[in-house]
């Protein structure tokens, strides 16, 4: 692995042109490439190939139940790929296709990964129960939502994702199952974009994540090839971020800190180097040689009884190529 140490004072903006804007999709004869629904699909689902907008209805209803459309570059579609990337379960204001309370409780969340779709379920419990998905697709161009109504009788608190699941109709399972029909056929995708100079980490597009042991998973892709993440973190105590990558796959991560000093280094670089000032190194990059996991510590320095022991540190992180 090539590693590059830099230390950095400011937060560094983006160089003009720079972008880790996806590419278009676009069907063997050139054309912007649609959404279609593959092999045998539950509940009769309809998706018409309209654009900018694409909706899903069943024959029975005229209802809209699923609905895929250009994604908007805003902090909540960013939070989005941030809760994907992360696999993290906290309750984040996403960028809804229909009405979420987002202090509502999230039964039997599950992260759908496999596909031309990935993105994360749950159900809102409720007089108004439902199924939500929201996800983007393998392009990173499109969002996908699904809102469903889920009927069930009475179920105990705190009860079991399975068995939230088995008592729901229509099953969660059959609905996860449209979302897993949604095709892009024979389009061809974009790879990776190619390596951006934006450093800067912005808190609002961070993601909350939360682990009983501080290690962590960041699935980068083209689909979410960007993602922020807010670790609690304790001074001195390294924090691991595991990533997937292929061989020639370019990691960057930046971090930013409210109050002392965060380091930055990949175990597949060497180790975090030490200083006696307590200098930050927020900035980390590395090329992967081989295919494989890379691990990315981030690690808090702060000056004891003047500085705050705990800490939450924004890191940003992007797959380039």
């Amino acid at each position: 692995m090539r590693k590059f140490w830099i230390p950095v004072t400011g937060l560094a903006a983006c160089l003009a042109g720079c972008s880790s804007e996806p590419a278009v999709t676009r069907d063997p004869t050139g054309q912007p490439a649609v959404l279609r629904l593959s092999g045998v699909v539950p509940l009769g689902v309809v998706l018409d190939a309209k654009a900018p907008i694409q909706r899903g209805t069943v024959p029975s209803d005229t209802a809209v139940r699923l609905m895929v459309r250009a994604r908007a570059r805003t902090d909540a579609d960013a939070r989005l790929c941030g809760v994907i990337v992360s696999r993290s379960r906290a309750q984040v204001v996403l960028p809804w296709g229909w009405p979420v309370d987002s202090a509502a409780p999230r039964l039997a969340l599950r992260f759908i990964t496999e596909g031309d779709v990935q993105g994360v379920r749950f159900v809102v419990p409720g007089a108004d129960a439902r199924y939500v998905f929201e996800g983007v697709t393998r392009d990173g161009a499109r969002q996908v939502s699904v809102a469903w109504p889920v009927t069930a009788g009475p179920i105990a608190v705190g009860a079991a994702d399975s068995v939230i699941e088995a008592v729901l109709m229509p099953s969660p399972l059959t609905l996860d199952s449209i979302v897993r029909a949604l095709s892009l056929g024979d389009a061809v995708i974009p790879p990776l974009p190619a390596a951006s100079a934006d450093s800067v980490v912005a808190p609002p597009q961070a993601v909350l994540n939360v682990r009983p042991l501080p290690v962590y998973e960041a699935h980068l892709s083209p689909a979410c090839p960007v993602a922020t993440m807010a670790i609690p973190s304790v001074a001195r105590v390294d924090q691991l971020v595991k990533m997937p990558v292929d061989s020639g796959d370019v990691i960057t991560a930046d971090a930013l800190v409210t109050d002392g000093a965060v380091r930055l280094g990949f175990d597949e670089a060497g180790p975090i180097p030490e200083t006696r000032d307590r200098q930050s190194f927020p900035h980390a990059s590395i090329v992967a040689t081989t295919t494989g996991v890379l691990t990315l510590r981030v690690r808090v320095i702060v000056l004891p009884k003047v500085q705050a022991f705990q800490q939450v540190v924004y890191l940003k992180l992007q797959k380039s190529r």
